[in-house]
């Protein structure tokens, strides 16, 4: 997975190019995407920056249940855990 943002990252760079990536991961998106659209039963629900996106009722609306916001460890952006 890493090799692959890498990879994408590189054709943003280089060849200035705009990269759409479709996923389930909350942390993945909140740390590697310049804005997050979530789209929930086919209509956008959520279009903004990835700070706006980790917010406890947008994750809520989004995924009808609670998350635990937790610090990243090492360099302390705000992540979430799915399972507790």
């Amino acid at each position: 997975r890493d090799e692959v943002l890498d990879v994408l990252n590189e054709i943003r760079s280089v060849r200035h190019l705009a990269v759409l990536v479709a996923t389930h991961e909350i942390n993945l998106a909140a740390s590697c995407a310049d804005s997050v659209l979530a789209i929930k039963d086919g209509r956008v629900v959520f279009s903004g920056v990835p700070a706006q996106f980790m917010q406890e009722q947008v994750l809520k609306d989004l995924y009808d249940r609670k998350f635990l916001f937790v610090s990243h460890p090492q360099d302390g952006r705000q992540m979430v855990l799915q399972d507790y």
